[in-house]
């Protein structure tokens, strides 16, 4: 009776055995949006490029038993399935006999990537997943849609662990590496940033690397520049010219503003009965070279403080008249610079979906790296999502699927992979496309009509009402600049 029994197990062994490849088969066609972020991170950043990334921007690192691809896998595996804890991803590479070295050798490796690296994998991995895009609506007003528009702002990666040296027994908040970026609204991705140890550095300085950074490759079209007011002064505004770029800037009254003799303000009320006062003058002084002609725009609100912009966009050069109207309206002008604040939502969604809260490394080289990563994904949902509201019975606009409940979904779906496929597995049926054309072809066989109703962004129907900002207070400081302090102490020290 036993001997029957333990032949019976071994044929229901031998029977399980031969379904387990149709049953992951079948797991990963079942998960469509798991399949398509591991495609489409598999194709971005491809161990090829990661390779030659790494090669090109190392500095002084070296790989050793733990490549630079590798390393990404791993903070891959612990941002999109483990809630940002690389301790579980270092645990599940040792069960799964994928991780070559120790788990502190990881760490070392990623506190010790060099900035350039960061700015490099986010820029070029951007570049590749712009060619994916599918057609799409573009929400700018359509004055604007030859032109290449790029927001720019800063973030600061904050709530560091004090976990090094230098750092432990401080008070008060950390900051990590200070990001500059720049977003475009039409594609709805971040295109590229710059980067700096010093998380309490000003953005201003950061400027011309960024700049630098969106020149390659070259884009077609002019390009607009929009930021808000602590970018607008004469230093930038010849930064932007410098690259030939136009600019929409918030203006600040730092800098004056001389209005042309002969050409009074024109007031009047655009489309949605808003106010609007038009002027054409010089900022800077008359002995400054970097002296400007702009027009200024102002629309006086009644709910909250006058919202005035500054910029080259105009069809005057001085004071002498034009034939016709401006090509672009002063209506569109600020149209465009309302579209300012979603750059903002977008380091929100970064940190609350990517869990940024938290970070795994310490120093601000690896707070930079992980929060490019953390933009490379972004990207690539924000890619999905342009599938799914393209691909619709009746498609939809982009902007109205919810990047939380979408990111939710996959994440959902991702982690049904990692439990139930071993990855050599999952390598093997999700094999990334070598070229544009077959990603894009993948994406929408395996997109194509998928929807839940639960993706469809939630209207706000009581927008806030603006008010003035509360005070507070609170103390802060950089991992950079204690690191700084800490080495001339220890310098000090040595010497005596």
């Amino acid at each position: 009776m036993d001997g029957s029994t333990d032949s019976a197990d071994r044929e229901i062994g031998q029977l399980r055995q031969s379904d387990l490849p149709s049953f992951f088969a079948e797991t990963v066609r079942r998960l469509p949006l798991a399949a398509s972020v591991l495609h489409l991170l598999g194709y971005a950043l491809d161990e090829e490029f990661l390779s030659t990334c790494y090669a090109e921007h190392r500095g002084h690192g070296y790989e050793g038993l733990l490549s630079f691809p590798r390393l990404v896998d791993i903070l891959a595996d612990a941002l999109l399935v483990h809630h940002g804890s690389a301790r579980q991803s270092l645990l599940e590479a040792e069960k799964h006999q994928t991780l070559p070295t120790c788990k502190e050798a990881f760490y070392g490796k990623l506190r010790r990537l060099p900035l350039s690296l960061s700015v490099a994998l986010l820029t070029q991995a951007s570049q590749r997943l712009n060619a994916l895009l599918p057609v799409q609506d573009n929400p700018l007003p359509t004055s604007l849609h030859g032109y290449q528009i790029r927001i720019i702002d800063g973030k600061k990666t904050k709530h560091i662990a004090k976990t090094l040296g230098a750092t432990r027994g401080q008070a008060g908040q950390l900051f990590g590496a200070k990001l500059l970026a720049a977003y475009d609204p039409a594609t709805r991705l971040i295109q590229a940033i710059a980067a700096h140890p010093d998380g309490e550095r000003n953005d201003g300085p950061l400027v011309p690397e960024l700049l630098q950074n969106l020149q390659t490759p070259a884009v077609e079209g002019p390009r607009i520049n929009v930021a808000d007011a602590q970018f607008c002064d004469l230093v930038q505004m010849h930064n932007y010219r410098q690259n030939e770029d136009y600019f929409v800037l918030r203006y600040h009254p730092k800098l004056h503003f001389h209005p042309v003799a002969g050409l009074p303000p024109v007031e009047d009320k655009d489309a949605r009965n808003r106010p609007l006062i038009e002027e054409y003058g010089w900022v800077g002084s008359v002995r400054d070279k970097r002296r400007r002609f702009v027009r200024r725009i102002t629309w006086k609100r009644h709910d909250h403080k006058d919202l005035s912009i500054v910029t080259d966009l105009t069809n005057r050069q001085d004071a002498q008249a034009v034939e016709g109207a401006e090509s672009i309206p002063a209506t569109d002008l600020i149209d465009l610079y309302l579209t300012r604040w979603k750059i903002e939502t977008v380091f929100q969604d970064v940190t609350e979906i990517f869990g940024l809260r938290k970070f795994i490394g310490s120093t601000p080289e690896a707070t930079a790296f992980q929060s490019a990563f953390c933009m490379v994904v972004y990207n690539t949902i924000i890619v999905i999502k342009s599938y799914v509201a393209a691909l619709q019975p009746k498609p939809i606009s982009v902007d109205d699927v919810s990047n939380q409940m979408l990111f939710t979904s996959i994440h959902k779906q991702l982690t049904a992979i990692a439990e139930l496929v071993p990855p050599e597995i999952t390598a093997e049926l999700i094999k990334p496309s070598t070229s544009a054309i077959q990603a894009k072809a993948y994406l929408k066989q395996r997109l194509n009509g998928l929807w839940e109703p639960a993706w469809r962004k939630a209207q706000n129907k009581s927008p806030r009402q603006y008010t003035d900002k509360p005070q507070w207070s609170g103390a802060h400081t950089s991992v950079y600049r204690l690191q700084q302090k800490h080495r001339q102490k220890t310098a000090k020290h040595t010497i005596e």
